[in-house]
């Protein structure tokens, strides 16, 4: 690849994550507090009970890549909250897929953080 080319790919990969900022700070402030799962004509649906509730992890995940890449303490700030809001999971045993919740959003914090006791968390959805 040469520098035209990966100035290129940069370039498209910052309007992606300006975009994704964009949609993700409109749903948190028009939502808070709700995982999106589906949409139905164009509105989040939330209406029955996944049968595993395995994608509430995708959020957060998401709000950990953004306070990443911007340094921005509102987004870490949503990222914990929604992280926090999971945790009580770390124990479901009716959950196919630990990891998709508790890798984007957990791993990520604790990864950023070095806090043992983000890791824990982790270490305790593993042995679940």
């Amino acid at each position: 690849m040469n520098v035209q080319t990966t100035n290129a790919f940069k370039q498209r990969a910052q309007t992606a994550l300006e975009f994704s900022g964009r949609q993700l700070r409109h749903l948190i402030t028009q939502h808070p507090g709700y995982f999106p799962l589906y949409t139905v004509k164009g509105k989040w649906k939330h209406d029955s009970e996944a049968w595993t509730n395995w994608c509430e992890g995708f959020l957060g995940g998401m709000l950990w890549i953004l306070y990443r890449h911007s340094d921005d303490a509102w987004w870490q700030e949503r990222a914990e909250h929604y992280s926090r809001l999971i945790e009580h999971r770390k124990t479901d045993r009716n959950v196919h897929d630990l990891g998709f919740l508790f890798l984007p959003t957990w791993k990520a914090w604790y990864d950023l953080t070095g806090d043992s006791a983000k890791n824990q968390v982790v270490i305790d959805a593993g042995n679940t």
